[in-house]
């Protein structure tokens, strides 16, 4: 087999050279339109999100006040889970979360304290 004519090698060199006319291609572009974005107005922007379907401007805003509202919530089995350090080591498996439902062999479950007690 000579060398050069081994079909991984051929694809590796035909990929290099798209791969590098790809990058010429995007630099030429970037070039071209990255004057033509900078100066765009703030408000200009604004208009085209507004005008663009399945886009919510205001979404950043929403996002961040959802997301700060998670630390505002108390979660109660966080909690029970949390301050298990404080209960008696042979009683940590009874930390369960508040539901009525039924326990393996002892029937639905009233509470949480019913159960620890």
């Amino acid at each position: 087999m000579r060398r050069g004519s081994h079909p991984l090698r051929v694809d590796r060199e035909r990929l290099a050279v798209e791969f590098g006319n790809r990058e010429i291609v995007r630099q030429r572009i970037v070039k071209e339109y990255l004057p033509t974005f900078a100066r765009w107005k703030e408000e200009d922007v604004q208009a085209i999100l507004a005008e663009t379907p399945n886009v919510d401007p205001t979404a950043l805003a929403t996002f961040i006040e959802k997301y700060e509202k998670l630390f505002d919530k108390r979660y109660p089995y966080v909690n029970k889970v949390a301050s298990a350090y404080l209960r008696d080591p042979f009683g940590l498996h009874n930390v369960m979360p508040d539901e009525t439902g039924p326990t393996p062999g002892q029937g639905p479950r009233a509470s949480l304290t019913t159960s620890i007690s």
